[in-house]
């Protein structure tokens, strides 16, 4: 054994040990471990991490036969084979670098040392964003969250609203604590009618969809909130609002968004936003989620606002759960609004929805959750205990125009 044997030439002595049918005699066993000890002594050189390798795979085929195949990249069909294949079928979404990268590299190195349990834990979280970025442009998204390294995604938050397609549609980023094991939830805002009281609708059945599977465009709702709770990276983005009326053409870009009232309540940005900021809070913890939301379309300044508040609570089968959306005090029946939570284990589903039922009749929205503080109970007037007149009780305040802030 020296310097010039190689993975290769190793794979191919230990390979020879299997007969054609995958099956090993025992007695091979004790030389394969051996072996295994005179790889340890040459762990030192550049060679034994090479043969070490190869003898995990080889392992493999004798604890599980079944996996003991012929051809295969690398392992030669074996586990580690396959695992390399896996790998190599994800090299584009590698490519975009940022996580995707961090975790190509991660399995890789798992590989070359033999930890086959790590290096499936890292293609699994590829294989994982992989199923979103295919599936069209809103699992796209999660594409755009990931793809940059820490630096570039912290100077993309710090921009503030960053408008794309000629300013019809804009994205904030912004970050949250991770909370592993969480997987990623999606907020989806959108007006099923085709036509809002003159405004441009989605044109989308109320039921909704799958929020990040669908191959609906972005721009088929009027915002979207993406926080991947793996990475502690979020988004929202929001279109713009067209008139739609006949003869009338005009269209406003989206709104500048505030995230936990970093940017306060007014923002201009030209065209006819001079009034006030979208306003989206977002506080998480390893208990749960608090959302709450205070957004206007592009147009109609100072008018009606569409509001909610809701708190998401982490179960015992991982998903958040709430009542929330469901009422009317926490979340207005205008627009539809869909919430989906994305497991790193593959389970997903919707875990909230608010009461549209043409929730746009007789009002749009309705007005901001910016509760005025109840009045207190007036005392009663009386002389040395007895009673002589009630005050009236004071009136409980109602909610006025906002936005509300954090």
């Amino acid at each position: 054994m020296n310097g010039r044997l190689g993975g290769a030439s190793m794979r191919g002595m230990l390979r020879r040990v299997c007969n054609d049918r995958g099956q090993v005699a025992a007695e091979y066993l004790g030389v394969l471990l051996l072996v295994a000890a005179l790889v340890v002594a040459l762990m030192t050189t550049g060679v034994g991490s090479t043969i070490a390798g190869a003898i995990a795979d080889e392992i493999e085929c004798i604890v599980s036969p079944s996996t003991c195949g012929h051809g295969g990249s690398g392992g030669g069909g074996s586990q580690a084979g396959a695992l390399r294949a896996r790998l190599d079928a994800l090299a584009g979404l590698a490519a975009r670098g940022g996580v995707f990268a961090d975790l190509d590299a991660e399995a890789r190195a798992a590989l070359g040392r033999g930890d086959l349990a790590a290096a499936d834990r890292a293609l699994k979280r590829l294989e994982y964003y992989d199923g979103f970025v295919k599936a069209g442009p809103r699992g796209g998204l999660l594409g755009d969250l990931n793809s940059p390294g820490d630096t570039a995604f912290d100077a993309l938050a710090k921009r503030g609203d960053i408008y794309l397609d000629g300013g019809r549609t804009s994205r904030r980023f912004f970050r949250v604590p991770p909370q592993p094991g969480r997987g990623v939830v999606a907020l989806d805002f959108f007006i099923p009618d085709a036509n809002s009281d003159g405004f441009r609708g989605d044109n989308r059945p109320e039921a909704g969809t799958n929020v990040l599977r669908s191959d609906l465009g972005v721009d088929k709702s009027r915002v979207m909130v993406v926080i991947d709770y793996e990475t502690g990276r979020a988004v929202v983005t929001q279109t713009e609002t067209n008139l739609d009326i006949h003869g009338v053409g005009y269209a406003n870009e989206p709104r500048p968004t505030s995230i936990n009232g970093d940017r306060g309540q007014w923002a201009y940005q030209g065209g006819l936003d001079v009034d006030e900021t979208n306003q989206l809070n977002v506080h998480s913890d390893a208990g749960g989620v608090r959302l709450s939301w205070d957004m206007l379309n592009s147009i109609s300044p100072l008018v009606v606002s569409v509001d909610g508040d809701v708190t998401l609570t982490e179960g015992a089968d991982g998903f958040l759960h709430t009542g929330d959306f469901g009422n009317q005090g926490k979340v207005d029946r205008y627009p539809e609004v869909q919430a989906w939570q994305y497991l790193p284990d593959g389970r997903e589903r919707e875990i909230g929805r608010n009461d549209y039922n043409g929730g746009h009749n007789p009002v749009i929205g309705a007005l901001p959750h910016c509760d005025l503080p109840n009045l207190p109970n007036l005392p009663a007037i009386g002389i040395g205990g007895h009673n002589i007149f009630d005050l009236p009780n004071l009136p409980n305040l109602p909610s006025v125009p906002g936005p509300c802030g954090p």
